[in-house]
């Protein structure tokens, strides 16, 4: 018998603990700090400056694709990725590779 699990780098513990002492509630759901520190770490030649209003976006629901785009016309839910810097992503990165391993060996075991 095959056993799968599915994992995402930002749900570990010590992961989330560090975006919420670095960015606040500015981190916020969708293009995130954390997200775009991760990316500018790993592709360095992708940062840029652009300017965003409101700096924080704004928090809400949305049903499909179209009310999403709708409702967040940037992409960001309650966040300001401008906090983002790639030194965090580094350090985000290898939380959550600890975080990854301590969870796989737990897996593993069960």
């Amino acid at each position: 018998p095959v056993k799968c699990k599915r994992v995402n780098w930002w749900d570990f513990k010590p992961v989330m603990e560090f975006c919420q002492k670095r960015y606040g509630s500015a981190h916020g759901a969708h293009a995130t700090p954390s997200e775009v520190a991760v990316t500018w770490f790993v592709h360095p030649h992708a940062i840029k400056d652009v300017e965003m209003a409101p700096k924080v976006a704004p928090w809400g629901r949305y049903t499909d694709a179209e009310s999403y785009r709708a409702a967040f016309p940037d992409g960001r839910i309650g966040s300001d990725p401008s906090l983002a810097d790639p030194k965090d992503g580094e350090r985000l990165i290898a939380l959550s590779v600890e975080g990854l391993i301590e969870d796989f060996r737990k897996f593993e075991a069960a």
